[in-house]
């Protein structure tokens, strides 16, 4: 829960992560589950906080069978709901390239995602 609007992190939980990045590839084809897409196809935002997550798997599956092969889904964060994120299915590996794996806790980015996100590291 967050003290005074922010969200305290275990350091440990930042030293036991990884970031992964993929070099620009070709071009993912993906379900919108997004805005008015949204609507259409499932009714409301509950297709990405709905637990536990029986739904969003079915879902999720009958994308993956669909006769259009996208890669994958675009979708509302649960965490952050004026964000997007994405879900890949395993078919399209090729089209990502070799990701490269960073420590969380080692990344350049994090002050600035620590930031965004409102969080602090905290002693377990």
């Amino acid at each position: 829960m967050p003290v005074r609007g922010r969200f305290g992190v275990a350091q440990s939980d930042f030293e036991s992560r990884q970031m992964v990045r993929f070099p620009a590839g070709s071009m993912l084809k993906l379900a919108d589950f997004t805005r008015a897409a949204l609507k259409v196809l499932v009714g409301d935002s509950s297709i990405s906080t709905v637990m536990p997550y029986d739904l969003p798997q079915q879902r999720a599956a009958a994308v993956h069978t669909h006769p259009d092969q996208v890669d994958g889904i675009c979708y509302v964060s649960r965490q952050l709901n004026d964000r997007k994120a994405v879900v890949v299915f395993d078919r399209a590996m090729g089209k990502l390239g070799a990701a490269a794996h960073y420590r969380l806790c080692g990344w350049t980015g994090l002050r600035r995602l620590r930031n965004t996100v409102c969080i602090d590291c905290v002693a377990p």
